[in-house]
């Protein structure tokens, strides 16, 4: 009698629970036995793109054997890696590691760069109005935390209502606070919040040079100090907040074999904080680039920073200590959806966005494909294997792309990645929906639970 009871509680219990699932118990990455193969297929996967979109701009170093061209490039890619995108990209990030989406990084960026602008402009000193411009984006983002976590609504609804609102009011709020003419923007408000110039000055880093400032100045083997550009200040406090992030977490894992445990809700709610405050500082940051912080006007931004969090593996890797090896492929990750952006199919509409879209597709699918590969129950595992070849080879076939300049050849391989990654598609969905119908059969069949004899 207790066994029925029991069973028929839990029975109750499940059914409640598949009605209030959260979506993000959906998206995010389930912890199973195949972590490692998940690590591998992912760094497999990297490893041939940065092949194929990385062989053009290393080609000089690959002919002549260079090591001077190639640390010569390397302040350019990291100067177009280490900054604002990335810090916006390890907030969606570490926000799909929870199952969340963060819709509103882009405009909370933007949020981040005009508090601190505005700071400047009322005599706050530039430390403290890049903090506070972070400061405001971490309130953001916990109330993201608070709404999703605590009232289990879903993140992008209300990470997205908070991007509208953004859009909505900003433009109308600048005017009231800024003094001065300002160049005009949509809706009547300002476009732009522009700081006094030499904000930043004070701020450039400076190193020891042998080299002479001026050719007719007499010999001289003193050292001298040479100042850096601000991009090299952004690198480095860019770096520091990486860093910062990457030490709280190996922190956290290093206490949970004493005990020390988050809960799930505690977790939703810290990520989308986090996340909120990296979109932020990102944006403060972007003023040492700029001088200037522009107002939001788009809900929906540069689609690099989704493309790199799922290069990264952030909804695929699963298990202890995988948000690190997350965020240490991430930086990389940037890089290569920016290759992908500049390199890959031209598309006759959309433009880069399209062509950014048309990879977090491919991934999403590619990622899917994974999945089922490595499910339990599957109805074919060759099926399934099958699909995740087609798919993987036709990313790998527009990649290539990149690296063609006749427009036949071109169109051919563009095609033809595009056509082998739709028909995986339609190998996975022919999968699934036999599997699902496996487990259906499976459940179907099994002994109906019937109360004892009183």
């Amino acid at each position: 009698m207790r066994r029925y009871y029991l069973s028929c509680s839990r029975r109750r219990a499940g059914s409640g629970e598949r009605l209030l699932v959260w979506l993000e118990e959906k998206v995010r990455p389930v912890v199973t036995g195949n972590a490692v193969t998940r690590d591998l297929l992912t760094a497999a996967m990297l490893a041939v793109l940065a092949a194929l979109l990385l062989y053009q701009p290393l080609r000089p170093v690959l002919e002549t054997g260079s090591i001077a061209t190639l640390l010569d490039m390397v302040p350019e890619v990291a100067s177009q890696t280490i900054g604002a995108y990335l810090l916006m990209a390890m907030g969606f990030a570490l926000a799909l590691r929870r199952g969340a989406i963060d819709l509103s990084v882009w405009t909370v960026s933007g949020l981040g760069g005009l508090v601190a602008a505005l700071l400047i402009r009322h005599g706050v000193t530039p430390a403290l109005a890049l903090a506070s411009g972070a400061m405001a984006g971490l309130a953001v983002g916990a109330m993201h935390g608070a709404l999703s976590a605590l009232l289990r609504l879903p993140s992008p609804v209300v990470t997205l209502a908070t991007a509208v609102l953004l859009v909505q009011l900003l433009p109308l709020a600048v005017p009231v606070a800024i003094e001065g003419p300002q160049e005009s923007g949509p809706r009547g408000g300002a476009r732009q919040v522009e700081l006094p110039r030499g904000t930043f000055e004070g701020w450039r880093l400076s190193q020891p040079s042998s080299e002479q400032p001026d050719a007719d100045a007499p010999d001289d083997t003193t050292p001298h100090m040479v100042y850096l550009p601000l991009p090299f200040t952004r690198m480095v406090l860019t770096g520091g907040l990486y860093t910062l992030i990457m030490v709280s977490l190996m922190f956290i894992n290093s206490h949970r074999a004493e005990g020390f445990r988050i809960s799930g809700t505690w977790q939703m709610f810290w990520v989308l904080a986090v996340s909120g405050m990296l979109s932020a500082a990102g944006g403060a940051l972007w003023l040492l680039d700029h001088n200037a912080a522009p107002l939001p006007t788009r809900l929906v931004d540069d689609l690099r920073v989704p493309a790199a969090a799922l290069l990264a593996g952030a909804a695929l890797l699963a298990g202890r200590g995988r948000t690190l090896l997350v965020l240490i492929l991430l930086p990389g990750s940037l890089y290569l959806a920016l290759r992908w952006r500049q390199s890959t199919w031209l598309l006759p509409y959309g433009g880069y966005e399209m062509q950014m879209l048309l990879l977090i597709t491919m991934l999403l699918g590619l990622q899917a494909g994974v999945r089922e590969v490595l499910a339990v129950r599957t109805a074919s595992r060759a099926m399934s294997l099958a699909a995740l070849a087609f798919m993987g080879g036709g990313i790998f076939l527009l990649a290539q792309t990149a690296n063609l300049s006749g427009s036949f050849s071109h169109r051919l391989f563009s095609l033809s990645g595009l056509g082998a990654w739709l028909v995986g598609v339609l190998l996975l969905a022919v999968t699934r929906s036999r599997t699902l119908r496996l487990r259906r059969q499976e459940r179907s069949a099994r002994p109906a639970v019937t109360p004892p004899p009183a």
